[in-house]
């Protein structure tokens, strides 16, 4: 924490408002507190988060208060701890690929590439329009702010022929809740039939999936629907996509 934020929150939480305290806290990249309502507050967009402040003093309140009885020193020191490794392993897949691959964040020099091979690194919804214009008609990603983005989108040039790979990316520390929640997302994007190509396109969708879900050392849910995927559904570790890039012809 700078030590700029660390007076800032010193100050708010010895005589700020329930509502600057709220407003600081969750603005940094780890909140002191387990709350199942923060979440909540987080997925508000900064549009809507005065309002639901506004409307939800009494949760704001409650919440601040379980801050402020931590006592300063461990509530700063809870800010301070690691990001869960699955929230960050989505930044250090995007950094990885960059090293790894040609890139670019201009959606024409990407489409244009004469590369064999280049990584669209434009963000999450940018690889999402540039899906929508470019090669599907229909993208079941839900809606509005809710609507999950891309985590991959590769170009081939084999032959003269543009392949993209559309790709969903997962790191699993766990079996179970949040972490299930997040493999079904990656096998629901390898199985969807709800996907619209444009005509004269060819795509090849992976699940890039790392973690628990390859311990096969007893039966779970992720093994057994790994074992239902067929050929034309591949999902694999990271450390295999350069594998699987080479296999497309």
């Amino acid at each position: 924490m700078e030590e700029e934020d660390e007076k800032k929150m010193k100050t708010l939480f010895e005589s700020g408002s329930d509502e600057e305290f709220f407003r600081f806290l969750i603005s940094l990249p780890k909140f002191p507190i387990n709350d199942s309502y923060v979440a909540a507050f987080s997925k508000a967009g900064k549009e809507k988060l005065e309002m639901v402040i506004k409307n939800n003093s009494k949760t704001i309140a409650r919440i601040c208060k379980r801050v402020r009885s931590l006592g300063f020193e461990k509530a700063r020191d809870k800010c301070l701890v690691p990001i869960e490794p699955s929230r960050q392993m989505g930044s250090k897949f995007s950094t990885w690929l960059m090293n790894e691959y040609p890139h670019t964040k201009d959606s024409n020099e990407f489409l244009n590439s004469k590369e064999k091979c280049i990584v669209f690194d434009g963000g999450d919804k940018a690889m999402t329009l540039f899906a929508l214009k470019h090669i599907y008609d229909k993208l079941p990603r839900g809606e509005g702010e809710e609507a999950k983005g891309i985590d991959l989108l590769i170009r081939l040039l084999i032959n003269n022929k543009p392949i993209y790979v559309l790709g969903e990316a997962k790191f699993l520390t766990d079996f179970g809740g949040t972490q299930n929640n997040q493999f079904n997302d990656a096998i629901t994007f390898l199985t969807s039939s709800n996907f619209k190509l444009k005509r004269n396109v060819e795509v090849r969708r992976c699940a890039i999936i790392d973690g628990v879900c390859w311990m096969n050392w007893k039966s779970t849910k992720m093994q057994k629907k790994i074992n239902e995927l067929n050929d034309q559904q591949p999902a694999f570790s990271a450390l295999f996509l350069k594998d699987f890039l080479n296999s497309i012809k």
